[in-house]
C-alpha cells in the first residue's frame, strides 16, 4: 500500500525535515508525467490547515488515488465524504490516523472510493471552462 502524503510546514511542528525518514520531492514536472508519477499509489493524504480550491485533490483523483484531507474551503467543496474521499475534522491527528487504517484494512472500501474519487475528478474536469473560452485566442 502506497499513501502520497502533501504536508506543509505549518501543519504541525512536529512535523518538518528533520523528523521525516524518507521524502520523495519532485520540484518540477511535465503535467502530463503526473499520471505515471502517482500510478503506484492508492490514497492521497492532504491534511491542510488552510486550502483554496484544492486542484492537488482533482488531479490525486483523476489518477485514481482515495483522497483523505480536512474538512476546508475547497475539499469540502469536491468531495463527499464517504462516497469519494474522507473528510476529517482539521488539526485532528487521531482522525487522520483512523481514516487511513479503515482503508488500509478495508480494501473494498478502498476500491470504492478510488472509482468513485476517480469519476468525480472526471466529471469536475469535463465541467470546467476552457481558457479559449475567456481569453480571445487562449
Amino acid at each position: 500500500m502506497k499513501i502520497l502524503f502533501t504536508l506543509h510546514h505549518y501543519l504541525h511542528p512536529e512535523i518538518g525535515p528533520g523528523n521525516c525518514t524518507l521524502k520523495l520531492v519532485i520540484p518540477h514536472y511535465p503535467h502530463s508525467q503526473l499520471p505515471n508519477l502517482l500510478q503506484d499509489y492508492q490514497i492521497k493524504s492532504f491534511p491542510s490547515l488552510i486550502e483554496g480550491f484544492g486542484l492537488v485533490l482533482i488531479e490525486a483523483m483523476a489518477c485514481g488515488l482515495a483522497p483523505v484531507t480536512t474538512y476546508t474551503s475547497g475539499p469540502r467543496d469536491i468531495i463527499t465524504h464517504g462516497l469519494d474521499g474522507i473528510l476529517i475534522p482539521v488539526g485532528d491527528a487521531i482522525a487522520i490516523s483512523q481514516a487511513l487504517s479503515k482503508l488500509i484494512e478495508n480494501l473494498d472500501y478502498l476500491a470504492k472510493l478510488r472509482q468513485n474519487a476517480y469519476k468525480t475528478a472526471q466529471k469536475l474536469v469535463s465541467n470546467c471552462p476552457r481558457k479559449s473560452d475567456f481569453i480571445p485566442g487562449g
